[in-house]
């Protein structure tokens, strides 16, 4: 069965890719006239000049429903190259490195919870490196520097995979109640429908068989109805064994 017609997730994520496209363009904006005008910081401004440019090409994508899998990928990880250009830059500073910690919540809203956590764990281990060689010039101030910055980057990660987890365990929830009969969990017809009408697209031959329990009102009447319901959850086990789960569909009531 395919439970993607039913899912919602790539469609939230296109939501949130919009309006991260969207906030990261205006703050590079911001900040690129900062590092331009005040700072004198050229290359770096105008780098992030670039990146709003491409943001909001990737913005107006998404408006009219044309964006790709790999403005995704682009957006966050040409986000997460600025942020560490401008910390290897600027140094700590001007206090770039506080944007480290919503790398995270960019990962997992994105990609998911897999791909989330190891996007995570690749980008705190990249952001060590660059505050760790600033130890040698800032001493202490430095090393309390990255001790803080780890443990925020750490509880924002946490906080997170853990609300990734739930939404995807939510989701999956929400689904089996969609798409399963609740007595025997083969698939319903709501489930039924949405594979017939994809399979009828597909030139391929197509078999389906109706079966009915004969005299099954007489198995409630005599032994109960729970009696009738262990009938039905033992037959459709059977049937999931010989025809997989993907095959079987529950139309009763």
């Amino acid at each position: 069965m395919n439970r993607h017609s039913f899912d919602k997730t790539q469609e939230v994520r296109i939501k949130v890719l919009q309006g991260m496209s969207l906030i990261i363009a205006l703050v590079a904006l911001v900040v690129a006239y900062v590092n331009i005008i005040i700072s004198k910081v050229y290359i770096l401004g105008a780098i992030e000049v670039l990146l709003a440019v491409f943001c909001f090409y990737t913005y107006y994508k998404t408006c009219i429903s044309a964006s790709k899998v790999w403005h995704r990928w682009a957006v966050a990880y040409a986000y997460f190259f600025v942020v560490f250009l401008a910390v290897y830059i600027l140094k700590t500073d001007e206090g770039i490195t506080h944007w480290i910690c919503t790398f995270p919540i960019l990962a997992y809203l994105l990609f998911g919870k897999k791909h989330g956590f190891i996007s995570s764990f690749c980008l705190l281990f990249a952001s060590v490196i660059p505050l760790y060689s600033f130890l040698s010039l800032g001493g202490a101030n430095s090393l309390h520097l990255i001790v803080n910055l780890g443990l925020s980057y750490m509880t924002i990660w946490t906080v997170s995979h853990i609300y990734e987890a739930m939404r995807y365990s939510n989701q999956e929830t929400i689904l089996n109640l969609a798409l399963r009969d609740p007595l025997t969990k083969a698939f319903n017809r709501r489930a039924l429908q949405s594979r017939f009408s994809k399979q009828t697209i597909i030139d391929e031959p197509l078999c389906i068989a109706l079966i009915d329990i004969d005299f099954f009102k007489k198995v409630n009447d005599k032994y109960g109805h729970d009696a009738g319901d262990a009938v039905l959850t033992q037959l459709t086990e059977l049937f999931v064994e010989k025809f997989k789960d993907d095959n079987v569909f529950r139309m009763g009531g």
